[in-house]
């Protein structure tokens, strides 16, 4: 496949984007992730805390 410069240019850019869009999804993930673990971590230390009361 032959291509000009200017053509590869385009596709690196395009790819690029696509690497940007997909770098920001994974840390939006990553940031739920971590907020849902911290909640669970909360709720198992409430939980702890409830029971040895009784």
């Amino acid at each position: 496949m032959n291509i000009t410069l200017g053509e590869a240019q385009k596709l690196a850019s395009q790819y690029q984007k696509e690497a940007e869009k997909c770098n920001a999804a994974t840390e939006t993930c990553e940031g739920a992730r971590e907020r849902a673990e911290n909640t669970a971590h909360q709720g198992e230390e409430d939980y702890v805390a409830v029971a040895t009361k009784s």
